[in-house]
């Protein structure tokens, strides 16, 4: 596995809006985002993701943009607690529900409809 220091992808643009991945009504009207920033070995994560009535996974991420191993980025639901976004290395994009104390039924009737904001960075997946 190598990482091309400070490159993109050379076939890839160096940032990707995400849209018309989501499963299960996580994105809305357009106003809600999930952008995803090349930077040298790491991946900028910004988003903002309605919470789906029924289940946790928001969606899936390109391949070129899934972490090597799984992450745990920060993030808070609009009117709600801090919370945890995963970011699984097959792809997943997921509300923690661990993170909340409660279990997936109890998260979902709780905040389903209300937004939740992610941010971080994780590393790259290495080229092969």
């Amino acid at each position: 596995m190598n990482l091309v220091p400070n490159q993109a992808y050379p076939d890839k643009a160096s940032w990707v809006q995400v849209e018309g991945i989501f499963v299960n009504g996580w994105i809305g009207d357009g106003t809600r985002f999930l952008r995803l920033i090349i930077d040298g070995n790491n991946v900028s994560v910004s988003g903002r993701i309605v919470i789906g009535s029924s289940r946790r996974i928001a969606g899936y991420l390109p391949g070129e943009f899934r972490p090597p191993v799984n992450q745990s980025l920060p993030a808070f639901i609009q009117n709600g607690p801090p919370c945890i976004m995963e970011l699984w290395a097959d792809g997943a994009i997921a509300l923690s529900f661990n993170s909340l104390g409660m279990t997936e039924a109890e998260m979902l009737t709780a905040y389903a409809g209300r937004d939740v904001y992610v941010y971080g960075n994780y590393p790259r997946r290495g080229l092969a």
